[in-house]
């Protein structure tokens, strides 16, 4: 070989030998960045996870659970009975069914994103942020069916004064 050809060769190794060692240190970088990379990640989803607990455990102090018990609604007409001039003794004016159904309609205008309702048999109900709405439930269908009722009877007595 030639001493032209030997300090080629010569030239080509020394290029091969830093272009591995610029490998080498390439290799080190990219897992530096890698690693950063991914604890970057981590933190960012851990902190993202920690902002939505909070704030899920915010929404759940504010929740509360209303209910309407069976029960309640029928001490208060019981109490209402006792107390009125009908005659016949009516429960809900004679119209059970139209008060079941106002009482669902009535109760549920209570909930939203925070409350949520319940109906309640003769059981007991038990539990953190409970509260009976069963009386102002009450008393708005006893409105309506009152207001309903002299309706009727207004229309009733007209009818019996045109006929006169």
């Amino acid at each position: 070989m030639s001493q032209h050809q030997i300090s080629n060769n010569e030239s080509k190794t020394s290029l091969q030998v830093e272009a591995l060692n610029n490998i080498a240190v390439n290799k080190h970088q990219v897992n530096v960045i890698m690693i950063s990379i991914v604890l970057l990640i981590f933190l960012i989803g851990c902190c993202c996870g920690h902002l939505g607990s909070q704030m899920l455990s915010n929404y759940q102090d504010k929740m509360q659970i209303l209910y309407v018990s069976r029960s309640e609604i029928m001490d208060l007409e019981k109490a209402r009975l006792e107390q009125s001039q009908d005659p016949a003794g009516r429960m809900f004016f004679g119209e059970i069914n139209k008060a079941i159904s106002l009482i669902r309609e009535e109760a549920m205008k209570h909930e939203d994103n925070y409350n949520r309702v319940i109906f309640v048999g003769d059981n007991y109900v038990e539990g953190r942020n409970t509260k009976s709405i069963s009386k102002i439930v009450y008393e708005k269908v006893i409105n309506q069916l009152g207001v309903q009722l002299r309706g009727k009877t207004n229309a009733r007595e007209q009818k019996v004064s045109n006929n006169e």
